[in-house]
C-alpha cells in the first residue's frame, strides 16, 4: 500500500502503481517484502517514511537495485 493511501490524502493514481511496481519487484527480487516489521503499526510507519529494507548481498542488478528504490522514494512535494 502507497504512503497516501495509508495516510489517506489525495494522490495519483500512476504515482501509486509506480509505488507498487517497486514494492512486487523487490518482493519477488528478494523473496520478502520492502516494509517488514513485527508489528503491523511499524510495516505502515516504514511505509510512510520509505524506510524500506537493505537489499540482501547478490540481491538483483545494481540496475535493478536502483530502479526499485526510485520507485520506493517518497514524493516529498519539492
Amino acid at each position: 500500500m502507497a504512503p497516501e493511501i495509508i495516510q489517506r490524502i489525495p494522490y495519483s493514481g500512476p504515482k501509486v502503481d509506480v509505488w507498487s511496481l517497486g514494492s512486487v519487484l523487490y518482493t519477488m527480487i528478494c523473496a520478502f517484502f520492502p516494509f517488514q516489521a513485527t508489528v503491523p503499526k511499524d510495516v505502515l510507519k516504514r511505509t510512510v517514511l520509505g524506510k524500506f529494507h537493505a537489499f540482501p548481498g547478490g540481491c538483483g542488478s545494481r540496475a535493478t537495485r536502483d530502479l526499485i528504490s526510485r520507485c520506493l522514494t517518497i514524493d516529498t512535494g519539492t
